[in-house]
């Protein structure tokens, strides 16, 4: 039994539980959900003692171990025009495929994946990374610039822990934290100190460990374990956050620390302590803050009622989740991708429509997508290739069931 059986983070972001440990003597588990991130769970093992039957039962206390510790990854991305998911046997994808990303395949290996513009990519349970799509400037990794409607081992011995992909370059975190980039390089965005694009996975230069990785179109940023964000390749707009506007081609410190980083076209926001702060292009008003000025350091975003716990990025507008499961949105609007019914942009958070409490939300291109608890998909925004899986190619201002 576990208590709460229901656990919010707070204010310092931190949560507990408590649980009692079975009769039966030898090592026992308890699996935590964490709804606000789909598929993932952490994975406590202890080990209990014979106890006396007759003694009253004793108060739960904290567990002696709490090894070890997986952390799942996610298995539902969006893309430019397109959304892939796993499930079972199956990988499924809908929505454009004009350069092979949507294709359904049957796999038993895949266990997580990442989504760019037009080519997407996955993992096996063993860290080897495929991809397939679009591949003009070297995005898949396998050596060559061929477009690939089939998955394709990415041409490395390194095995990666998670991906992330933008228009034309992809990045993998490897075991211990290395990051690795291939594909499009001429902004830096692969971030090995050149602009020469790579066909294969190159080292990120700098030495620095990330805990996860984030994919704009044309930039990469990395979080560190201790919150610290580094970004580098374009910055027309002020998307690297380091108060310029110069293009880097190295990793560059983004001022103050983050849980956890999402990046657009040319925006980047992240949460801090529950509060949101973005930066970058700001022509929608994707940057949350009541304007339409491009900040070129991170900016408090106005209006959330409530604390976020998880954002999601499209192309030009931005959706956070808050502490109470309710989604709001913001920046461009001109397909519904905001969700409150309108086509009209905002430039502070709008709520999303219908009422719904999400667990989780994921966003890319002009699209957004939610899971409740129950596990049931909505989307909603553009639908010109079906990507929103409802049956049609209508767009949709307002969520909308998945196969409903």
């Amino acid at each position: 039994m576990v208590a709460p059986s229901r656990v919010r983070t707070d204010s310092a972001g931190s949560a507990s539980a408590l649980w009692r440990l079975g009769d039966d003597p030898g090592v026992q588990h308890v699996a935590a959900l964490i709804p606000q991130l789909t598929d993932t769970f952490l994975t406590f093992t202890a080990t209990a003692v014979e106890s006396d039957s007759t003694a009253k039962p004793a108060a739960p206390t904290e567990p002696a171990a709490s090894e070890p510790v997986r952390v799942a990854r996610r298995t539902f991305a969006v893309g430019g025009s397109f959304v892939c998911a796993l499930g079972g046997r199956n990988l499924s994808c809908r929505g454009a495929d004009d350069q092979g990303q949507s294709q359904n395949r049957r796999s038993t290996a895949f266990v997580a994946l990442a989504a760019g513009v037009s080519h997407a990519c996955a993992l096996t349970a063993a860290g080897e990374a495929l991809c397939w799509g679009a591949n003009e400037s070297g995005q898949i990794g396998d050596g060559s610039r061929t477009d690939r409607p089939d998955p394709v081992v990415v041409a490395t011995s390194v095995r990666f822990d998670m991906l992330a992909a933008g228009v034309s370059h992809t990045c993998g975190l490897a075991a211990g934290g290395r990051a690795l980039c291939w594909g499009k390089n001429i902004n830096g965005q692969l971030g090995d100190g050149s602009r020469e694009d790579h066909l294969t996975p190159q080292p990120v230069s700098g030495g620095r460990d990330f805990d996860a990785l984030v994919a704009g179109w044309n930039y990469t940023c990395g979080l560190s374990d201790r919150g610290d964000a580094y970004c580098w390749g374009l910055n027309d707009h002020g998307q690297l956050g380091d108060g310029t506007q110069l293009d880097r081609l190295t990793p560059t410190r983004v001022p103050g620390t983050f849980e956890s980083l999402v990046a657009g076209n040319a925006h980047t926001c992240g949460i801090r302590r529950g509060e949101v702060l973005c930066w970058g292009d700001n022509a929608f008003g994707q940057l949350g803050d009541g304007s339409t000025r491009d900040h070129a350091r991170p900016e408090p975003v106005k209006g959330l009622p409530r604390p976020a716990t998880e954002l999601a990025a499209g192309a030009v507008s931005t959706c956070a989740l808050l502490s109470d499961g309710t989604a709001y949105c913001w920046g461009q609007n001109l397909h519904g991708e905001l969700g409150d019914g309108t086509h009209e942009n905002r430039s502070t958070p709008s709520p999303v429509a219908g009422n719904l409490e999400f667990r989780s939300i994921f966003a890319g291109g002009a699209l957004a997508c939610g899971f409740t608890d129950a596990g049931a998909q909505y989307c909603w925004g553009l639908n010109q290739s079906g990507q929103l899986g409802d049956g049609t190619r209508v767009s949709r201002s307002v969520p909308t069931r998945v196969g409903g």
